[in-house]
């Protein structure tokens, strides 16, 4: 009986506080649910009353790429639509017809069913509700995402539609909506978003009624699209050249605003700029690409096939500003590279500088970079040095460095310039001396004859 006891009073004890415990949670449980007097289930419509008409950007090159695509589909056949004598050359009448007929049905097929209701849209009406357009390409400036429930996402895309690459284009906006689940999309067209919700990305909100589903046809499906990081550089660089021909304001207003301020100022100068450089920009083709990570964005270093480098700082998929030189504004790496170099590789990171600007016919930058005696002695005005510059050095140089030496803190590089384009000219020869300034500056001069 002693040893019974010995171990019925221990497993009484354990009993005991184990209620106790239990007691205390199932309190505190009450006493919660007292506090709050929401379910489980209207705790979770709270948050999405909260949350379901935040936009974001969107930032995962899968989603944004499948977007593009089905847009792409969208306004491709769009443009069929309304302009079947292009696409339908030399196709019996019987065909014509037989064609259209599919084309309006995939058409139909990719219009959002709150679209279709509210405007009475019918196969066969169609195309009179339709804003009539030309043969166009769909550019994207800005895509946002709501993700609204588990299985249906909402984007919000804006761009410009062109009839060709120099056209200054038509702004549009529509909506979009994913079903996660059966792979399907829907479309509200540009016009009907501006009557229904006006500009949408002002105050970044949207207020919309879901379906459950989106029913699925021969028309509306997608695949998830990805894209490899060559192709993306590619994809920069070609919206890069686009905007640096055709279209100056988007690339004006692209450039990073330190960047823009100092060598640019106004639109005016930027478009003299872009003019003056347009047949080198016709020719510009991506050789080299580098990707680094800096804190809050990416940065994409691309390079030309002439050297010459494009930077691109990214904060979402095709959201980024841009600065057309290393040379303009330093960049981070170069500033800590350069505090760690001795005073020899510091005045060789400057002259680089100065090539980088002469190649690029920079030659304000070298100006202002001139040892102000040297400059009053030789060139008393900008436009004095320009038509200096001008004659000097070849349109694109390729440089050599030789014979550095140093006199107290003067830096002093023998240097000869070839000519890019063409080997036969002859060599030119030049002596730059540097002077280093506080931080990263500094001061140029060279022999002139």
């Amino acid at each position: 009986m002693t040893k019974i006891k010995k171990i019925i009073i221990p497993l009484g004890i354990i009993l005991v506080i184990a209620i106790i415990a239990l007691i205390i949670i199932l309190n505190l449980i009450n006493k919660n649910n007292q506090q709050t007097d929401i379910s489980e289930d209207e705790g979770i419509e709270a948050y999405q009353k909260e949350t379901d008409t935040i936009l974001s950007q969107v930032t995962n090159r899968v989603d944004y790429y499948t977007v593009k695509t089905c847009i792409g589909k969208y306004y491709a056949d769009y443009s069929i639509l309304f302009n079947p004598e292009i696409y339908y050359i030399g196709f019996s009448e019987e065909r014509v017809k037989q064609e259209q007929a599919d084309n309006t049905q995939a058409i139909y097929d990719m219009l959002d069913s709150q679209y279709i209701t509210e405007k009475g849209i019918t196969i066969d009406n169609l195309g009179t509700n339709l804003k009539k357009i030309e043969v166009i390409t769909p550019y994207i400036t800005n895509m946002y995402v709501n993700h609204r429930t588990n299985n249906m996402d909402i984007y919000v895309i804006d761009g410009t539609i062109k009839t060709d690459i120099t056209d200054a284009g038509e702004k549009f906006q529509i909506i979009l909506k994913l079903d996660i689940l059966n792979k399907t999309f829907s479309i509200m067209p540009s016009e009907y978003v501006e009557e229904k919700y006006g500009n949408i990305l002002d105050g970044q909100n949207l207020d919309i009624e879901l379906t459950d589903s989106i029913e699925k046809n021969n028309n509306n499906q997608f695949v998830y699209r990805t894209i490899t990081e060559e192709d993306y550089m590619k994809d920069l660089f070609a919206e890069l050249k686009n905007e640096l021909l055709y279209d100056h304001e988007k690339a004006y207003n692209h450039l990073n605003e330190e960047y823009r301020n100092k060598k640019f100022a106004t639109l005016e100068k930027f478009n003299n700029w872009a003019t003056s450089k347009e047949e080198e920009y016709k020719n510009m083709v991506l050789a080299q690409y580098q990707t680094v990570q800096e804190d809050g964005y990416t940065q994409y270093v691309l390079v030309d096939q002439n050297g010459k480098y494009y930077i691109f700082n990214e904060t979402g998929v095709m959201d980024y500003t841009t600065m057309l030189d290393t040379y303009t504004v330093d960049l981070p790496e170069f500033i800590e590279k350069y505090n760690k170099s001795n005073e020899a590789d510091k005045a060789g990171m400057n002259l680089q500088k100065i090539v980088d600007a002469i190649n690029d016919r920079d030659y304000t930058y070298v100006y202002n970079k001139l040892d102000e005696t040297f400059k009053q002695n030789n060139f008393k005005t900008e436009n004095d040095f320009i038509a200096y510059m001008q004659n000097a050095f070849y349109a694109n140089n390729n440089v050599e460095f030789s014979n550095y030496r140093a006199s107290g803190d003067l830096h002093i590089f023998d240097a000869t310039f070839t000519d890019r384009n063409n080997a036969n000219n002859q060599a030119r020869s030049k002596t730059f001396i540097i002077q280093l300034k506080e931080g990263t500056d500094y001061r140029l001069s060279f022999n002139v004859q």
